[in-house]
């Protein structure tokens, strides 16, 4: 075989050109056959070799920072072996040194591509480490704040001459501090720097947030996020989901926060960045919600009840009110409402103790207008009411939850609500206003007397 006039290779073409140059100009029929996806194109006379990334580097080489902006070969470095092994048969075959000498070239760049992609993967290596390194010490130190802070009395890191009545305010004012502020109890929203993300490119990029979020304290594996999301279709079409969704997702982050990574690959675990300052209203929610059961334990009950103010206004509506389908977020869904209902039980308790029960009774009628079960908040609504001197409303809180039980779960009211309803039976004033609440035979119906007649 001779080269067209111009097309011998010489020293001055880079190793990726030369190889790029001696394959396109072998016929397409004797390389060999590569899944589909990605075209890449190679320099030469009118030909193109059509690779994929399926067969290409491994996922976290691929999309490192080094190769994103490249326009590399995505074929495996086996696949490109077995054309220049076929091509060099054939030019042994044909005695045709030129050709020959395009394959030792070609040889070479596979070489030397080769040691940059080990080069790429030892530094991705080292890069990962160094990140777990950091996750690690970064775990170590938010211990060690937990703990100082619980030694301290609560979660805010004020300082020592701060008396309680400040640490309340602060508690009961806190407010998303600039960078990245996630809300999710109640619809989903995220904002950077108080401007809302609303362009979102595609349903997978906020399901992995959102999850992502939920897990954010350590890595989520491929695998997990695939079961989570997309756990009815194949593993393989999951991991196609997932891939794209990653990239849909850093596409809706890098267009709202412009010059930095938002989501990581650790060990093959995804993660959202750690030095992101993240505000997050679950976790802020927790974390009000235990510092208002700390200061009432220890009976300063004034900063518990700020504290239970700033949580229930946190509390919007139920976790992601607004994805109910998503099955992993129904243990965590049940897990928040439980801790609200506690927290607005201990609210009402508050109230009541201030001398305010009509504010009691407006907390907890959120809640039994959800659960009318919830035995705890009827009997705090009861007992408000018997404060207030309405025992009929007190009767019927009563009657209303004992339905509620009976109709839903088949179950009588628990020992002392029952004992808290007789002791309203028995208060003065409440045999008439119980009448109606109280079972009973009818009375035999009395006759009516004749008319008196005129003079007597």
């Amino acid at each position: 075989m001779h080269w067209p006039l111009g097309m011998v290779p010489d020293s001055t073409r880079s190793p990726r050109r030369s190889l790029s140059w001696a394959i396109s100009y072998w016929p397409l029929k004797q390389l060999p056959r590569l899944p589909r996806h990605t075209v890449v194109p190679v320099t030469g006379p009118g030909r193109e070799l059509r690779a994929t990334r399926d067969a290409a580097m491994p996922v976290d080489i691929a999309s490192s920072h080094a190769l994103q902006g490249s326009t590399e070969m995505n074929s495996s470095p086996e696949a490109l072996r077995a054309a220049l092994d076929g091509l060099w048969r054939s030019a042994q075959e044909s005695s045709d040194g030129i050709l020959s000498g395009a394959i030792t070239a070609g040889q070479r760049a596979l070489e030397e591509w080769q040691q940059a992609v080990a080069s790429l993967r030892h530094h991705e290596e080292v890069r990962s480490l160094a990140a777990s390194t950091e996750l690690r010490a970064r775990d170590r130190l938010n211990s060690v704040l937990e703990l100082l802070t619980k030694l301290s009395g609560h979660s805010e890191m004020i300082g020592p001459s701060a008396d309680r009545s400040q640490r309340s305010q602060s508690a009961s004012t806190s407010r998303p501090w600039p960078g990245l502020a996630v809300r999710m109890l109640g619809n989903f929203e995220l904002d950077f720097d108080g401007q809302p993300v609303r362009d979102w490119h595609g349903k997978r990029a906020v399901s992995i947030m959102q999850f992502l979020l939920s897990n954010r304290r350590h890595g989520v594996c491929r695998e997990t996020l695939i079961d989570a999301i997309w756990s009815e279709i194949p593993a393989d079409r999951g991991r196609r989901r997932l891939h794209q969704g990653i990239y849909d997702l850093r596409g809706t982050l890098r267009a709202a926060d412009p010059g930095r990574t938002h989501i990581i690959c650790v060990d093959g675990s995804y993660r959202l960045d750690p030095t992101i300052k993240i505000w997050v209203d679950v976790e802020e929610f927790d974390r009000l919600v235990s510092a208002a059961a700390d200061s009432q334990a220890n009976n300063h009950l004034d900063e518990a009840f700020e504290f239970c103010r700033a949580a229930k206004r946190l509390y919007r509506a139920d976790f992601l009110s607004d994805a109910t389908g998503l099955d992993w977020a129904t243990a965590e869904r049940h897990r928040l409402r439980t801790r609200y209902i506690v927290l607005c039980n201990q609210l009402a308790t508050l109230h009541a103790a201030r001398g305010e029960p009509r504010c009691a009774i407006a907390v907890l009628e959120r809640v039994l207008a959800k659960d009318p079960w919830n035995e705890d908040s009827a009997r705090i609504m009861m007992q408000c009411y018997v404060e207030m001197g309405q025992l009929s409303l007190a009767l019927r809180v009563f009657k209303s939850c004992e339905g509620a039980l009976e109709r839903e779960l088949g179950v009588r009211p628990a020992a002392e609500t029952l004992k808290l309803y007789r002791r309203i039976l028995a208060e003065p004033g409440s045999a008439v206003t119980s009448a109606a609440h109280r079972p009973q035979s009818r009375p035999p119906r009395a006759a009516v007397p004749a008319a008196a007649a005129p003079g007597h």
